[in-house]
């Protein structure tokens, strides 16, 4: 990559496509207006080849220096305020926790959103309880266009909103599909965003729903494997949740594996214990928003089939053949 590919990265790092795209056809306009110039110039004998390559070379230069400051204006203006947004949503969260409020600062917040800002409010949204409204933002998202990352993020506000809505066929599809895919571009790059910031967390939110779901189909290995991974982002969070949200994956998997009246003590126990606790008002709400979500891991069907048998190698003794393809409606 050569210096002005650099440059022009840093310059139109966050800038909205449209915006490269108008940048991109000025620069030609400018090139072709000295191009044009040029050949005039040798047209009416007032100008040689030199001097068109001058008059192009001048014009593509004048080209380039509308480019940078547009791109350097938006990094002002824009951008620079963009930078406030992490301190806000932060607050917010603390304050309020996820709901109304938090899907709304995030919405004004973005006025013109980067693909990683559509994930980040479309994840906002998913876990505010907000399924319908995250799903157009999610219509908009080309895939191709993403990395995998990126990816991790669209897939798991897929799977959490299946799990939440009780979209069982396509919660299951979705995790036997991405499971590979999910767990190396998380244990790859956990964080979304260059710092922690618990509004963004999705590695959190998908281990939490895969360690759920694989004890309810009876794979205790893999289940105990989510929870050591969720205990390293929960460590990065406060010290309330710190203390609670251990608890409330191990009511997910109660509820989970079909222990209903120890997951209701469990519960019981964790809801008094979060509302009398001192703590934020937004960090409780999350907290018992997380205890009642726990009580949808018991209304997960009983199916035995094990979609990991398929994934095993056939030196493994195991050649199971592809499942059929399932036609199943949009869910919005």
């Amino acid at each position: 990559m050569n210096i002005f590919t650099r440059v022009y990265h840093r310059l139109f790092d966050g800038v909205p496509k449209i915006l490269h795209i108008i940048s991109r056809v000025a620069l030609g306009f400018f090139i072709f207006i000295g191009f044009s110039l040029g050949l005039k110039g040798i047209a009416e004998n007032r100008a040689s080849a030199v001097d068109l390559i001058g008059y192009t070379f001048i014009f593509a230069l004048l080209g380039l220096v509308c480019v940078c400051f547009t791109g350097g204006l938006w990094q002002v203006l824009v951008m620079g305020s963009k930078r406030n947004l992490s301190q806000t949503l932060e607050q917010t969260l603390e304050s309020k926790g996820f709901g109304q409020d938090m899907a709304q600062a995030v919405k004004n917040a973005n006025m013109f959103p980067t693909v990683k800002e559509q994930l980040q409010q479309a994840f906002v949204w998913v876990m505010s309880e907000f399924y319908k409204e995250a799903e157009p933002l999610l219509l908009q998202i080309n895939l191709n266009e993403l990395n995998n990352r990126e990816a991790a993020m669209y897939h798991t506000c897929r799977l959490q909103t299946y799990v939440m809505t009780g979209d069982y066929e396509r919660q299951i599809k979705t995790l036997s599909e991405q499971k590979d895919a999910l767990d190396a571009a998380y244990q790859m790059k956990p964080n979304l965003t260059d710092r922690y910031v618990p509004y963004a967390d999705d590695a959190l939110a998908y281990y939490m729903l895969a360690g759920a779901l694989m004890a309810h189909r009876g794979h205790a290995d893999e289940a105990a494997k989510y929870e050591k991974l969720a205990a390293f982002q929960i460590s990065q969070r406060s010290e309330p949740e710190t203390q609670f949200l251990p608890q409330i994956i191990k009511l997910n998997e109660l509820y989970a594996t079909g222990k209903m009246q120890v997951a209701h003590e469990k519960a019981t126990v964790l809801r008094g214990a979060v509302s009398s606790a001192t703590i934020p008002a937004g960090t409780r709400q999350n907290l018992l928003r997380w205890i009642d979500q726990a009580r949808i891991y018991s209304s997960l069907p009983v199916d035995k089939t094990d979609f990991l048998a398929d994934r095993r190698l056939p030196e493994q003794g195991v050649q199971a053949a592809p499942p059929p393809p399932m036609d199943i409606p949009e869910l919005f």
